[in-house]
C-alpha cells in the first residue's frame, strides 16, 4: 500500500502511476455544487469514470484490477471528503492498494 501524497487543491487533477511495466491515470475531480470528490480510471484499454470517493471502500473490487484505491480520514470522523482542500490540507489521505496487498484481502492473484 502506497499513499499518494501530491494531491493538491485544484479541482481538476490527472496524476500518473507506474505498476509494473504498465500505467495508471487516475483523474481526481471536485465537484462543488455536490461537495464531492470523484475520479475517473484509465489503465491498460480500461476506462470508467465517476467513482465518488468514499472512506473505507475499495472502489475498484468488483472489475478484477491489480490495484484499488482506498481512503482515509486522518482526524476519525468518519465523513467522506467534501472540500476541496480535504486531501491538500492531511485530513484525507489516498492509498494505492497493489497486487500483494489485494492478495491478502481477496486471497487470489490478478495478473498485470
Amino acid at each position: 500500500m502506497k499513499q499518494i501524497t501530491n494531491i493538491t487543491a485544484d479541482s481538476a487533477q490527472r496524476h500518473t502511476i507506474l505498476v509494473g511495466d504498465k500505467t495508471i491515470v487516475l483523474t481526481l475531480k471536485f465537484l462543488e455544487v455536490a461537495s464531492i470528490w470523484c475520479f475517473d480510471i484509465e489503465y491498460n484499454g480500461f476506462s470508467k469514470y465517476g467513482f465518488k470517493l468514499s472512506l473505507n471502500v475499495q472502489h475498484l473490487n468488483n472489475y478484477n484490477l491489480p490495484f484499488d484505491f482506498i481512503i482515509r480520514d486522518t482526524t476519525n470522523t468518519g465523513i467522506d471528503p467534501f472540500q476541496i482542500d480535504d486531501f491538500f490540507s492531511g485530513r484525507i489521505e489516498m492509498y494505492i492498494l497493489e497486487a500483494d496487498d489485494l492478495l491478502g484481502l481477496r486471497g487470489y492473484s490478478v495478473a498485470l
